[in-house]
């Protein structure tokens, strides 16, 4: 069987997310489809770094790959985010999945990327190829309720409707590690959400925001961006909608550090992120407290 790795063709695209919907969507019991979910991604405007497996005109696999712009130490690096990784069941086992991520690694080296990371539960096939486990990330439940007058002063808003360049002010303010985001990227929709809201609020000290997602009344709460005077203010706006809220965060952040303080959130490692150092030009950089917040995944 004669296969081929090349970039997608923009005809083979629909048919690409409908292979993804089925594998990460349906088979799941999730729905919204991974196209509206992330338009950052699997978009024409993004196609030349996504990578199908081809075998007589069939698509047999496919990988995405989606650069960003990461700041942190003061610098400025270029990024890429590897995932959506689908092989045809019946073609699984035949080294297609190594074929696509060793394509994904040249396109990075193509494009001068500093590093790759990636999310994955089955991390020894990526540790094969030289990817290192290094995950700051923490997952919890919210558990009590955060005693705190109603205020009035926390809007709610569709994310779609929130001005991102005010966003991306506020997290420049107060995040010196970030991703870098465009306006499109707050169109993203991670799983198992349906839809985004940001709650924000200011006072003397300035303003801040939270993002979060919702499924059938089951909220899931991905980023703080406020000062710490506005953190139980907003956390008690979020509770206040949900009856079941899930949490992200990271070790080492003091927002997730005040909600355990708090004993609001019990926490669990996540333990899922991957990295590649590209061009190791990030050697010798305090890479192992770098996180990639879970809104970002891809």
């Amino acid at each position: 069987m004669n296969i081929k790795i090349r970039e997608c063709e923009p005809r083979e695209l629909p048919g690409v997310i409908d292979r993804l919907d089925q594998e990460f969507i349906f088979n799941k019991q999730h729905s919204l489809s991974l196209g509206k979910r992330f338009p950052n991604t699997l978009s024409l405007e993004n196609i030349k770094q996504i990578r199908v497996a081809v075998s007589d005109g069939i698509i047999l696999g496919s990988i995405s790959i989606r650069m960003f712009r990461w700041v942190a130490q003061k610098h400025t690096w270029h990024g890429a985010m590897v995932g959506m990784v689908y092989i045809d069941p019946q073609y699984r086992g035949k080294g297609i999945g190594s074929d696509l991520l060793s394509s994904a690694m040249e396109l990075l080296h193509e494009k001068d990327t500093d590093f790759g990371v990636l999310w994955t539960g089955s991390p020894v096939f990526y540790e094969r190829a030289g990817w290192i486990l290094n995950d700051r990330g923490l997952f919890g439940k919210a558990i009590n309720r955060f005693n705190s007058p109603r205020s009035n002063t926390v809007s709610c808003r569709p994310l779609v409707s929130a001005d991102s360049a005010r966003l991306n002010r506020i997290r420049s303010a107060l995040l010196p590690i970030r991703v870098m985001r465009s306006s499109l990227d707050y169109s993203t929709v991670p799983i198992p959400a349906v839809q985004l809201f940001c709650f924000s609020a200011q006072n003397d000290e300035g303003e801040g925001y939270a993002l979060v997602g919702e499924q059938d009344g089951i909220g899931y709460f991905y980023e703080m961006t406020a000062p710490s005077s506005l953190w139980s203010m907003i956390w008690y706006a979020v509770t206040e909608r949900f009856g079941q809220l899930f949490v992200n965060g990271s070790s080492g952040d003091p927002f997730a550090q005040w909600l355990s303080d708090e004993k609001l959130v019990l926490w669990q490692p996540h333990n899922k992120a991957m990295w590649f150092d590209v061009s190791g030009r990030i050697e010798g950089f305090s890479t192992k407290a770098w996180h990639i917040p879970y809104f970002d995944w891809i």
